[in-house]
């Protein structure tokens, strides 16, 4: 499990009061909080402490033990942040302190030095990671996005990923509102939405379907991505043509990789032949011999035989064969062909939906997370229902604990059928995988309270609600006066 210690960084000062400052990244994390309390900073950099891990990993960065700011800052202009370092006003010192923990990758940023150490003892897991901005809509609203100019670029890295989705599509895929079905004509490069009585095109869409559309279409393609390539160290090891989003100068990779084994294994099977020849000229030789040396001649005997060159060339290049598969081998683990786990970064579900289509885009996110146990999920919030939402598949997951160990088939079979209905079962989650985090407008980190496993409904979101009722009874008692 990865942790990160955040303080001074933009909205956020003093950071998390507890666990010696980190906050932990659990398989289903939430982020909650009033309007630039750094929700979204929080989450942008785990993204970007996810992706230089990988990138460590996969050697794109020189490891050393000492780098300065200026080394990394490329990856916080990418989201945005890189204005949100803090530095005293008297010395012009930076005050920003970032840490680090992950599986591979530590990362110490102090006083603008960066610490980094490399955990190798551990095998080398390569995530998807994917970052959905809150200004995803534009994607659907504009038919040319990639050609605009000055978007932040987490938007350009979005809209490959979900033009990669489409075109992959062979079939209308039902969106989780509603029942509208999501529909891609490749002929003209359009989106549509398709209802019971209408076909509209996705530009046209209201705000709710264009937010929802690119979520639900690239988190359901990462993660089907993923699952094609989780185990699979080497992507000849299933069918390339059935392999999702691969480029043609991939394919050569992969087709050179596969003429390699093959290679391999004709030299390999020679190789048996020639020492099957090679033991019937021994054989041969013992016949033949008068003297009572064989075995001391045969060396010698050999060593004049072509088949002895034959065999001796045949090893030679079967180690060139094998130091080539090697250098390829790591040639497509750099490269990035398989993943091990999806890492689904997304600000705000709700966005610009009805509360039942945001408990319906919740249970997506959720189904998704839970088709691999190692997948993230990662959430900013405003919305009180989803919070709500989240405790229900929690909940749900605790009767489906107590449900699974009842000796009785038919009732077992029959509450499960009664939790389905109210709650999928694909879509729930254990409390022990959930953390939810509170960032207050002073710039602290608080982790939410969950009595009995539950979200605490002592959270800012549901104060709000209850301030509307404050101000209302208010209002009600003004009233009373004029009377």
């Amino acid at each position: 499990m990865a942790k990160l210690k955040i303080k001074n960084f933009g909205p956020i000062k003093n950071g998390f009061d507890k666990n010696d400052g980190f906050i932990e990244i659990k398989k289903v994390t939430v982020f909650i909080g009033d309007q630039g309390s750094g929700k979204s900073t929080a989450a942008k950099l785990i993204s970007i402490f996810y992706w230089l891990e990988k990138a460590f990993k996969k050697k794109q960065i020189k490891y050393k033990e000492k780098y300065i700011l200026d080394d990394f800052i490329e990856y916080f202009e990418y989201q945005n942040i890189s204005n949100y370092f803090v530095y005293n006003k008297k010395n012009n010192k930076l005050i920003t302190e970032l840490e680090f923990i992950g599986d591979f990758l530590y990362f110490h940023l102090v006083n603008n030095i960066i610490s980094i150490r490399l955990n190798n003892d551990v095998e080398i897991e390569i995530p998807k990671i994917m970052y959905v901005p809150s200004d995803r809509n534009l994607i659907s609203a504009v038919t040319n996005v990639r050609d605009l100019v000055g978007l932040p670029g987490t938007l350009y890295t979005f809209a490959d990923e979900f033009f990669k989705a489409v075109k992959e599509l062979k079939k209308d895929v039902t969106l989780p509102i509603n029942d509208v079905k999501y529909r891609y004509n490749i002929k003209d490069n359009t989106s549509y939405l398709v209802g019971k009585e209408y076909t509209l095109n996705l530009t046209e869409a209201s705000s709710g379907f264009q937010s929802t559309v690119p979520t639900f279409l690239v988190s359901s393609y990462l993660t089907s991505l993923v699952q094609k390539t989780k185990n699979k160290r080497y992507i000849s090891q299933f069918n390339t043509k059935d392999f999702l989003s691969i480029n043609d100068k991939e394919r050569i990779n992969i087709d050179y990789e596969e003429s390699i084994n093959k290679s391999i294994t004709q030299k390999v099977n020679k190789l048996n032949l020639l020492n099957i020849e090679l033991e019937q000229l021994r054989i041969n030789i013992e016949k033949l011999s008068d003297l009572g040396r064989e075995n001391e001649l045969f060396p010698e005997y050999v060593r004049g035989n072509k088949l002895y060159e034959e065999l001796d060339l045949i090893k030679t290049e079967l180690n060139s064969l094998k130091n080539l598969k090697l250098k390829q081998d790591n040639h497509i683990t750099n490269n990035f062909l398989y993943y091990s786990n999806f890492i689904n970064i997304v600000e705000e579900p709700e966005q610009n939906l009805y509360p039942n289509s945001q408990h319906n885009i919740l249970n997506s996110l959720l189904e998704f997370n839970n088709a691999i146990r190692e997948n993230i999920l990662i959430i900013t919030t405003h919305s009180p229902y989803l919070l709500n939402f989240m405790s229900i598949s929690i909940q749900a997951s605790y009767l489906m604990n107590k449900i699974s160990k009842n000796e009785n088939s038919q009732k077992k079979e029959h509450l499960t059928k009664r939790v389905n209905n109210l709650v999928p079962i694909k879509s729930l989650v254990d409390t022990n995988d959930v953390v939810i985090y509170q960032i207050e407008s002073n710039g602290s980190i608080l982790d939410l309270e969950m009595p009995y496993g539950i979200p605490s409904d002592q959270n800012f979101l549901n104060q709000q609600l209850r301030l509307g009722n404050v101000v209302f009874d208010s209002l009600l008692e003004i009233e009373e006066e004029l009377l």
